[in-house]
């Protein structure tokens, strides 16, 4: 019974360790991805302006 007790402690503890990795990987995919969305949008605003540049 000592085995089982052991065993449900270190399986709970990964589990809790692995939660907290998918949390982070979560977190900062998300995160990419809104950098990567104001990104495009800044370079989208500056080739915008330079082509109202050029055409006048």
């Amino acid at each position: 019974m000592a085995n089982l007790s052991a065993f449900l402690g270190y399986f709970v503890s990964y589990l809790i360790l692995f939660l907290v990795f998918v949390a982070l990987a979560v977190t900062a995919c998300i995160t990419g991805v809104k950098w990567r969305k104001a990104k495009d949008k800044k370079t989208a605003a500056a080739v915008g302006s330079e082509a109202g540049e050029t055409a006048n």
